[in-house]
């Protein structure tokens, strides 16, 4: 029996200490249709995201009838996903067709239906079932690519991937984004069909028109509240989404221009088209002296919709102090940290000079007291430019994970070698272990103290880069190698090609992020959000290559229209950079702190 999805003071709260979703208390009923509703920046795509399981909510519970969706770990005090409840909820994202990925539509299959251990009887079954939403014969089209289906194709093969996993509860982000009306009619039945088994589903959408018809309950997410109640009690409250900054659906706002005019509606239910047909009928039979004819009738209601219609539009285009707010925040969350760096203010020339500076500082130590100075410095930078450390660390983890194990490696010997058995001035304390090996303290520090040196420089790199702009960058450097041009050296494309580099960094790890979702969402692994497999690492470094080639496939494009690499063309300066009194200030820092670390390791040395 189908169970119900609740949820306890659920809240998601981003590195900052920025809170976007109220605690939410909510109970989705299992054989029940539920839309989600709200304005961008108010958490709704986070909620699908903390239900499915792909993001570690801040607060709060999800349960699916008596069984947690995060389990304590026995061995730590992180959250382990229960793996029993992942493989009965089924999750699509805004653009479901991007989760392809495989050479064959048999293979998309095959993959879905991977963690659940059926039989091949079984499996084959539920094969057929799904490919009966394509026309033809059903096994012609077990061997197609993917990738040459239509638009429209390849969404058909991502809700038959979902009806093949036969979820529970099926998820589903903007489900009619981009569809046509056959596409939308499709997905109708079929959520009309899970109602009829007793099985739910959760929608998130700013198109709800397409659903209320069929919807069970509501859940509107406001700045920081939400409602919820039946679509029948929402259609007497117009107030609640002028509210939420939401536009009245035409269905509704249909029905309060049908009051307006004289025309008895039903209360307390949500309009269709049969009433809205009988009561005009009523209605012309109740007036037939006065000349309110079908055609008066029609014509009055077709302006009061066109009017009405465009004041919604324009509440929605204009949100109110507190809703812009909500929104602006939602879009601050969902981008990176490294956008709000001090160092975006700074010319990248001072930037770079900074960097230039400071790097030989903290290469040169060679003792403890430079390390803890190197690391405060590190510190300071890194406060400096307003970016948490936890973001810092997370392009530093390989290196740093790399310099804990070979500190540990140089230290270790078999026993039977000579150093073990000599207490030395090189090899310091020697610590006797088990299974016959020895650990010397001196080699592992020096190693430890070299790389760690490496690492702080990285994560200064790391965080004077995060402040550069790619377009800024591509300036500086046209301007301050633009002498080099006279001995013929291609500075232009250099230029851009610095600039793309810098520009595709975050749109790779952008890219890793969306994929690693979609290996979780489909494969149903009790991994962390963000973390793979290395079992399932290929079928994701797919997709990902893939995208990248289609992103520089359009980034060529653009160049070619924009006239890039043309020989008769001549660069139009948008701006030139001039350095500020802020960038004399670093730059002297810099050498301020410079000369300190000298110092310093000169003082020791002496």
């Amino acid at each position: 029996m189908p169970d119900d999805l609740i949820i306890h003071g659920l809240t998601t709260v981003t590195t900052d200490g920025l809170q976007l979703l109220p605690a939410l208390d909510h109970s989705f009923k299992a054989g029940t249709l539920t839309l989600v509703l709200g304005r961008s920046g108010t958490g709704k795509t986070m909620l699908l995201e903390m239900l499915s399981g792909l993001r570690v909510p801040s607060s709060g519970q999800i349960i699916l009838g008596s069984t947690p969706l995060w389990a304590e770990s026995a061995l730590s005090k992180r959250k382990k996903l229960n793996r029993e409840v992942l493989l009965r909820l089924g999750t699509a994202f805004q653009h479901p067709e991007q989760q392809l990925f495989a050479n064959t539509i048999k293979e998309e299959f095959l993959y879905t239906l991977r963690p659940f251990n059926l039989s091949q009887e079984e499996r084959n079954q539920r094969i057929q079932h799904a490919l009966s939403l394509f026309p033809g014969d059903p096994e012609s089209w077990l061997e197609r690519d993917p990738f040459q289906l239509s638009g429209g194709q390849q969404r058909r093969l991502s809700l038959a991937l979902l009806q093949a996993a036969a979820p529970m509860w099926l998820l589903l982000d903007e489900p009619t984004a981009g569809i046509d009306a056959e596409g939308t009619s499709l997905l109708y039945d079929h959520l009309q069909q899970r109602k009829a088994e007793g099985l739910g589903t959760i929608i998130v959408t700013h198109d709800p028109d397409a659903f209320l018809t069929i919807t069970d309950s509501v859940l509107i997410l406001y700045a920081d509240k939400f409602w919820q109640g039946p679509p029948s009690e929402l259609a007497e409250q117009k107030h609640i989404w002028n509210e939420a900054g939401l536009a009245l659906p035409v269905q509704l706002n249909t029905l309060h221009l049908l009051r307006a005019s004289g025309i008895p509606m039903p209360i307390a239910s949500w309009p269709n088209a049969s009433a809205a047909a009988a009561a005009i009928k009523i209605a012309l039979a109740d007036h037939p002296a006065a000349g309110y004819g079908e055609a008066q009738v029609v014509q009055e209601v077709n302006t009061s919709v066109d009017t009405n219609f465009t004041e919604a539009n324009d509440t929605q285009d204009e949100p109110n102090a507190e809703q812009q707010k909500v929104h602006d925040e939602g879009k601050i969350s969902e981008s990176s940290q490294t956008e709000n760096s001090s160092f975006k203010t700074h010319d990248p020339r001072a930037v770079w000079v900074v960097y230039m500076l400071l790097s030989p500082g903290i290469l040169v130590q060679a003792h403890w007291f430079g390390w803890i100075a190197a690391f405060i410095v590190t510190l300071v930078v890194i406060r400096y430019a307003r970016i948490p450390f936890i973001e810092c660390l997370k392009p530093a983890a390989g290196l740093i994970m790399f310099t804990l194990i070979a500190s540990i490696l140089s230290g270790l010997a078999v026993e039977g070698t000579e150093f073990p058995t000599q207490v030395s001035e090189m090899n310091g304390s020697i610590v006797t272990l088990p299974f016959g090996l020895f650990f010397a303290v001196n080699p592992a520090e020096e190693t430890f103290f070299r790389l760690s040196i490496l690492v702080m420089i990285m994560m200064i790199g790391y965080v004077l880069l995060s402040g550069i702009n790619h377009l800024r960058l591509k300036r500086s450097l046209e301007q301050g190698l633009h002498l080099l041009k006279r001995i013929r050296v291609p500075v232009d494309p250099f230029a851009l090609t610095s600039s793309l580099i810098i520009r595709f960094i975050p749109m790779i790890m952008d890219e890793w992020h969306r994929f690693a979702r979609i290996a979780a969402a489909r494969g149903k692994y009790p991994f962390r959000p963000g973390q793979i497999p290395i079992f399932r690492m290929r079928m994701t470094m797919i997709p990902i290559l893939i995208s990248l080639l289609r992103l520089g496939e359009t980034l060529s494009l653009i160049l070619i229209v924009r006239g890039v690499g043309h020989v008769d063309s001549k660069p139009t300066i948008a701006f030139r950079l001039r350095f500020s009194p802020s960038d004399y200030m670093i730059i002297a820092v810099a050498v301020c702190i410079l000369l300190v670390l000298l110092i310093l390791n000169y003082k020791i040395f002496v």
